[in-house]
């Protein structure tokens, strides 16, 4: 797998960790265990305390714009390694699409943490 992320090296990426949190970063390194070296990082939050759970798997949910208050949330983390053993998924970020999306318009409920 790290073979595969070395091609990601210098480019935007997103990572979802097992506790689900959502990085944003641009990646400087990577090793064996998929340990990732990243810069310009940045933590989404996500706010939507008003929307209905989704019922029943692959149900889509169209809500709302965000409400004053909710929306996606930025925080700036510099420079972090985020450990290999808490990757849950790595995905190169399309800048010509991330750019066209009103993050602070966006509402979605915090992902929950992946239970083993």
């Amino acid at each position: 797998m790290s073979n595969e992320l070395q091609r990601l090296v210098g480019r935007n990426i997103f990572v979802m960790t097992c506790e689900g949190r959502v990085l944003i970063g641009k990646l400087r390194g990577v090793d064996t265990v998929m340990n990732l070296t990243m810069s310009d990082l940045r933590e989404r939050l996500f706010r939507g305390s008003g929307l209905p759970p989704a019922e029943g798997a692959g149900e889509t949910f169209m809500a709302e714009p965000a409400a004053e208050g909710e929306g996606v949330e930025e925080i700036s983390l510099g420079t972090m390694v985020v450990r290999g053993d808490n990757v849950a998924v790595v995905g190169e970020i399309d800048e010509d699409i991330e750019s066209q999306i009103d993050w602070s318009s966006v509402a979605a409920l915090p992902l929950p943490p992946i239970k083993h």
